[in-house]
């Protein structure tokens, strides 16, 4: 994927907000590759230098000052913003170039792959009669897991449910029947291979 800034200006406190933005500042102006950004170190530094003002005047206890104070600070995320765009747009996903800005690159999530195969499934009788209890081991990766069971060897496989945990009670089984169970894990890349198979007779 290509890489890719952000401003990185979202909840932050006011003081942390213009730090960061005089960091950014401080970065991008030695940059040799963002000559003509929409809005200028000079002017977004005139602008931090007006919201650190008016947030002393604000914490001195001068609240007339609120109301300012926060449409500065709206004004200068919304400039840094247009800025981080236009350094993408220079920078064309080349990420040495995008390291001379000052922005935070943005993290490529890391794609989902399919659940990897269950590895420990097993089953046993409990009460009522007529019913199983069947435990799998946990997928890190999955969403749900997909539980079947086949009644005797020559049996058809059929779904008994799916669950986000890692057992089930299977009930209204045929008592003295061998009993089969499989499980698979879940999630947006699809599914895995079946687990190995556990069995049981019906008490």
């Amino acid at each position: 994927m290509i890489a890719k800034v952000k401003a990185g200006l979202t909840d932050l406190s006011v003081n942390s907000f213009i730090l960061k933005v005089r960091y950014i500042i401080s970065v991008i102006e030695t940059s040799a590759h963002f000559p003509n950004l929409p809005h200028p170190a000079p002017e977004i530094e005139a602008d931090i230098n007006m919201l650190a003002a008016l947030q002393g005047q604000v914490v001195a206890g001068n609240r007339i000052n609120v109301g300012s104070r926060n449409e500065l600070h709206t004004n200068i995320r919304r400039k840094m913003t247009a800025n981080a765009d236009c350094v993408n747009s220079l920078a064309m996903g080349n990420p040495a170039m995008l390291e001379t800005s000052g922005f935070e690159l943005e993290k490529t999530p890391v794609p989902r792959g399919v659940p990897s195969v269950i590895t420990k499934i097993s089953c046993s009788a409990v009460q009522p009669i007529g019913s199983i209890k069947v435990l799998w081991g946990a997928s890190k990766e999955r969403d749900f897991y997909v539980l079947e069971k086949r009644i005797g060897e020559q049996g058809t496989w059929e779904e008994v449910g799916i669950s986000t945990k890692v057992k089930q009670i299977v009930s209204g089984l045929p008592v003295q029947q061998y009993v089969y169970f499989r499980v698979a894990a879940v999630n947006g890349a699809g599914m895995s291979m079946w687990s190995d198979v556990a069995t049981a007779i019906v008490g």
